[in-house]
């Protein structure tokens, strides 16, 4: 989830909306050194998680993975949460 996508889940029903310092600064101690949320590239989560395929999904991707074409050094991404590849995809090869 993005920054603004949080700001705005997290104040849509708050009766006072936080201006976007204090937000910052909420998130700023939120993700720093041992906090609950990560920073990912432009996204936030929460420590600890990684998103993965389950069942159908992994075995589907895991078929398309094996038919993808090696053409001109194009591979298909080892993480398939990042689509196209990213720094993420790139980091654990």
């Amino acid at each position: 989830m993005t920054v603004e996508q949080l700001q705005r889940s997290a104040t849509a029903k708050a009766p006072v909306k936080p201006s976007a310092a204090v937000f910052a600064l909420l998130l700023r101690e939120l993700s720093g050194s041992g906090g609950t949320l990560q920073r990912h590239g432009p996204y936030l989560r929460l420590a600890g998680h990684e998103a993965s395929l389950q069942g159908a999904d992994q075995k589907l991707w895991s078929a398309c993975a094996r038919g993808w074409p090696k053409v001109a050094g194009t591979t298909l991404p080892s993480c398939p949460t990042c689509w196209p590849a990213t720094a993420c995809c790139t980091a654990r090869r």
